[in-house]
């Protein structure tokens, strides 16, 4: 990625994966730490994204206030069932129960995503700010599973720090029969279409700079 007037992600979140296809994506960034929550109530699926990216937003801005040239990023990741949402397993029943749902179905991942940046140094007590939040739906269909192919899957250990119980980008792929949407929001960050509400955002930084 190359802006005129970005020179520099901040990634509020410790997800390895995002890290990783942030650094793909060819832009220099940095992480923070934020505390905020991963549940909602809410039962629209791109509308309970948002609202939780944007948490992860606030929650981020009482952290870290982006200077010039810098995009805090905050996204969450959700697994949605019949319009129930699925978090992470909270234990390995759970994981199990989660995989036996998934099995032999499609369901749908949701990435909502925040971006943050200044708009100009007004010198006031108050930045500045503008914030874009926006989300990402990929159907994802999962071949039947064994009682046998759930157990070792669970076992492994790997489902129990994911979403829906299940990581796409690991051995669990051979079980994904059929994608629809972007593979890279069900790894954790919509990546083409963060580049572009990117592109949207240097744009209006552009435009402020010439004003």
């Amino acid at each position: 990625m190359s802006f005129k007037n970005i020179q520099k992600l901040i990634l509020a979140s410790g997800s390895p994966r995002r890290q990783e296809l942030i650094a793909h994506a060819g832009i220099p960034f940095g992480t923070i730490k934020i505390d905020a929550k991963e549940h909602t109530s809410r039962t629209d699926q791109e509308k309970a994204a948002r609202a939780l990216a944007l948490s992860k937003m606030r929650a981020a801005l009482k952290t870290y206030l982006p200077g010039p040239g810098e995009v805090i990023v905050t996204a969450d990741t959700s697994v949605w069932v019949d319009r129930t949402v699925f978090g992470k397993p909270r234990d390995i029943d759970e994981a199990r129960s989660m995989l036996r749902t998934i099995s032999g179905r499609s369901h749908q991942v949701v990435t909502g995503v925040s971006l943050c940046c200044l708009l100009d140094e007004n010198g006031g007590d108050k930045p500045n700010l503008k914030t874009v939040t926006f989300d990402e739906v990929t159907d994802v269909h999962v071949a039947e599973l064994s009682e046998d192919e759930i157990e070792e899957y669970v076992l492994s250990g790997d489902p129990m720090d994911k979403a829906g119980a299940y990581g796409i980008q690991g051995d669990f792929s051979v079980h994904i029969s059929r994608l629809e949407g972007d593979y890279f929001n069900v790894v954790g960050l919509p990546v083409a279409a963060l580049y572009r509400e990117l592109k949207k955002l240097d744009a209006i930084l552009e435009k402020e700079r010439s004003v």
